[in-house]
C-alpha cells in the first residue's frame, strides 16, 4: 500500500496594517509548520499585487507554482506550494 501525501490548505493571512513588517505572519506560519508537521504539502493562493504577502510566503519556503487566474485587470491570484517530507 503506497503512503498517501498529506496536503494542507492555508486560507488568507490578514496582519492588520500596523502590525505589518513586524515578523508575526511568519512565526504564525512557523506555528502552523510546526502543529501540523505530518503534512507534506502546503498550498496557499495570494493575490500577485500583494508584494508583501508573496515576500512573506516565499520567505517561508513557498514556491510559486506558475498558475495564475486574473479576476480583472488589477488583480491576479497565484499559486504558491510548499514541500516538505520530500523522500
Amino acid at each position: 500500500m503506497q503512503d498517501e501525501k498529506k496536503t494542507a490548505n492555508i486560507g488568507p493571512l490578514f496582519i492588520l496594517p500596523k502590525y505589518q513588517s513586524q515578523g508575526i505572519g511568519y512565526v504564525a506560519m512557523q506555528q502552523a509548520f510546526a502543529l501540523y508537521h505530518e503534512e507534506d504539502l502546503w498550498r496557499l493562493e495570494t493575490v500577485l499585487q500583494e508584494t508583501g504577502a508573496c515576500h512573506l510566503y516565499e520567505k517561508c519556503g513557498f514556491v510559486r507554482t506558475g498558475e495564475e487566474t486574473i479576476v480583472n485587470d488589477k488583480m491576479t491570484l497565484i499559486m504558491y506550494e510548499k514541500k516538505i517530507n520530500q523522500d
